[in-house]
This record gives C-alpha cells, structure tokens and sequence, in this order.
C-alpha cells in the first residue's frame, strides 16, 4: 500500500474544534479506510497561542512532527523540527503552545479514535510497555551541506521504532526496502525541498506511507525527509479497546 499525505487535502479538510473552551483546527492530509489494515492517517494541528493541551494517551503508536512555534511537551521544550514518539496507552504532556501557538502533524499506521485524558482514565489504562521518546532535526542546516546524510534522531524505543534525518541531492533517485512485515510501515515526510513518488510530487510538510518498497526522486533544490519507521502494536494490548471506533 503506498498512500499519500496532501496539503491539498488538508486544506480542503480543515475544521475548527474547542478544547476546554479554546479554538484549535485540525487539517486531515491523509485518511484511509475505516476497518482495513493499514489504516495511515496524518493530520496537522494548529494549537492556539499560550494553552495547555491536558496529558494524555492514545490507543496507537504515534509520531508526532513538530513544525512551527514553540512551547513545551512534558519537561521537553518544543523547537522545530521536533519528533516525538509515543507508544499505545503511553501518557504523555502537557503540550503547552508558546506566544505563536504550535502547529505539528500526528502521524500514525492506524486509525485511532481518539485522546483519553490521563485524569479521566485512571483504572482504565492497561498493563503492557510504555513507550516514549523524541529528538530534533538540527536547525539551520542547508540541504546542500548536508547531502546524503543520515542521522538518527534517537535511539530506537523499541524494536520496528526509528525516526532519521535524510538529506538528498538534486535530482536524486534513493531507493527504499520495504519495511519489516511485522511493523506498522513507513512514513517519508518532507521537512524542506521535494520529492516525487510515481507521478506524485511532495513538496514541504507532505509525506507518503509505503508497506512496499519505494523511490523517491529528490527535486531542483534536492530534500531534507523525515523517515518514520513505525511498529505494530504491542501484542499486550491485543483485544483491548477503551474508546469506540
């Protein structure tokens, strides 16, 4: 399955929502299938300034790719770019969103119905791994000063889980294996520049979920990706659901 990430689809998706009485937007730039394996979905969140989203978990593994503003998550300060990890049923936060607020893309291998408050949910969380974790993309770095580069943004949390830094040349083909069967597949998301995948051009913040294995050509002004590696959910957590899908 190969599917793709859209800033013309996020605009085209773009709602405004409340979070305890504050106006935040969410944009869907990828939708799968309810119901169907993999379900990929990607999603940017334009968080107000100076609020604070609650700590929180969810039922997926999820990336999130932080791409403008400042703020803080947990004791973590917010500077773009940053990704953050967090497995199924792992807390995480507060996100709170400096003077410019916060926009940053949640990426995940399956649909998930949404956030549980940590205060809300007590007894409810179930046992199994808790997994976190988050890195920076080194800031003013130019893509021609960096070109074929590969830098991991932290140590893997778990087996299946990496997130890489890859700097392409113009006019570059890179070729990617597919992902391990077992995982939750492969995320390249476009931080500067752009790629084309088959007739499809990427250009910044757009992104493509491959299980198969991919090409990528970098454009005119070559590209810095994101490679998000993605695991299954942990095996613990097989048959447990908290939320409604």
């Amino acid at each position: 399955m190969i599917a793709f990430g859209l800033r013309s689809k996020g605009e085209a998706r773009r709602r405004a929502y409340s979070v305890d009485g504050e106006p935040y937007y969410k944009s869907e730039w990828m939708e799968s299938e309810r119901g169907v394996h993999p379900c990929p979905t990607i999603f940017l969140v334009e968080q107000p300034p100076n609020t604070l989203l609650a700590p929180h978990f969810h039922e997926e593994n999820q990336f999130q790719v932080f791409v403008e503003g400042s703020g803080s998550i947990g004791p973590h300060p917010i500077v773009p770019v940053m990704v953050h990890y967090a497995g199924a049923y792992t807390g995480y936060g507060p996100v709170m969103s400096g003077p410019n607020g916060l926009k940053y893309f949640t990426i995940r291998p399956e649909f998930d119905a949404g956030h549980l408050p940590i205060a809300d949910a007590r007894g409810l969380n179930p046992r199994g791994p808790k997994v976190h974790a988050q890195g920076y993309v080194p800031g003013g770095v130019a893509i021609q000063d960096k070109i074929g580069h590969d830098l991991a943004l932290f140590p893997p949390p778990t087996a299946g889980v990496h997130a890489n830094a890859i700097w392409l040349p113009a006019m570059a083909t890179e070729f990617f294996d597919a992902p391990p069967r077992n995982g939750g597949g492969m995320f390249y998301f476009v931080v500067e520049g752009s790629v084309q995948s088959g007739s499809t051009i990427l250009d910044r913040w757009e992104c493509v979920f491959t299980d198969e294995p991919i090409e990528l050509i970098a454009g005119l002004h070559g590209a810095l990706l994101l490679a998000l590696g993605t695991a299954a959910r942990d095996s613990q957590y097989d048959g447990i659901r908290i939320c409604s899908h």
